[in-house]
């Protein structure tokens, strides 16, 4: 068996916008993924991949052009894939799961469910890690190949937020907000989205809160079905008494802005001394200003990847 830093890592992502989606907004968006894609070019090994999931095979090529990636080193690992063609080659709870109901969903408001459920079908089939697209990868994640994982954080007010909410989550997470941005399994057919594909097979037809089919779907899951990895090995920290300054990553809010210490969070970003990724949170529709960490991020990646 190679050792964990020896295995070859299979990633997934997606960018699937809603019906609704302003075109320039989408402009926006596109450029941000192709910060992720290149990030996970610039950390992985030689034999990665990435497969880049769309809907459609009629969106796998406009897709691949505005990501803009021919000519870009690596450019190979990148893999398009569409999800109406997903392989569902195992028995198991997958069958139950009607792709058109996944891939026709018109509210945007349904749209984040929906991938929510892509991703557990998408790992269920292939195996592998799933990176959110408003994730930038920091560090090789070959560690984490063939782990069972989801990523805990503390919610401020987060008792009152589940009550208001009316989730319980299960007592062998102690209250943890569990985040599927990234998320990983040991196999295909994996004991974990078994589980998770059988629970929304339950209900496919019906749609609770925005948190529906992603964390609150986690938070109940059957104890030691999945490890509870901390935080703070997907979303460094921007703040810390008696941290140097150097390892601290920039505040979400403040990625796309350009301040005082937009250099310095730029390097942090691309110094692989800290977390597996850096989770920026939905935040497409705002513009990157020139001199932010995030832009400043974008022109190293590209003069790297020449």
């Amino acid at each position: 068996m190679p050792s964990p830093t020896g295995r070859r890592v299979l990633a997934h992502t997606a960018l699937w916008p809603a019906p609704d989606t302003d075109k320039a907004v989408f402009a926006k968006m596109v450029e941000k993924v192709r910060v992720m894609v290149m990030s996970f070019l610039a950390t992985q090994r030689e034999d990665a991949e990435l497969r880049f999931w769309v809907r459609t095979s009629g969106e796998v090529g406009p897709m691949r052009d505005a990501l803009r990636l021919a000519g870009v080193s690596g450019e190979q690992q990148v893999v398009f894939r569409a999800f109406e063609a997903i392989d569902i080659v195992k028995p198991g709870s997958a069958e139950r799961i009607d792709v058109g109901w996944v891939l026709n969903v018109q509210q945007a408001s349904r749209l984040p469910r929906a991938l929510d459920v892509a991703r557990y079908m998408m790992l269920d089939a292939y195996g592998g890690i799933w990176l959110d697209a408003d994730t930038v990868v920091l560090r090789e994640l070959s560690p984490l190949v063939g782990l069972a994982f989801g990523y805990t954080t503390d919610w401020n007010d987060q008792s009152n937020f589940w009550q208001k909410m009316g989730v319980t989550p299960a007592p062998w997470l102690h209250g943890q907000f569990v985040n599927n941005a990234v998320i990983g399994v040991e196999r295909e057919g994996s004991c974990l989205t078994q589980e998770l594909l059988a629970r929304v097979a339950e209900k496919q037809q019906t749609f609770g809160s925005y948190f529906e089919f992603g964390p609150f779907l986690f938070m109940n899951m059957t104890e030691n079905s999945f490890h509870p990895v901390p935080g703070c090995f997907f979303e460094p920290a921007s703040a810390s008494e008696g941290l140097d300054p150097a390892l601290l990553a920039p505040p979400v809010e403040e990625l796309f802005e350009e301040t005082a210490q937009s250099a310095q969070h730029a390097s942090m970003l691309q110094s692989g001394m800290a977390s597996f990724t850096y989770h920026w949170h939905n935040r497409w529709d705002e513009d990157f200003a020139p001199g932010s960490a995030f832009a400043i991020l974008a022109n190293d990646l590209n003069q790297r990847l020449r």
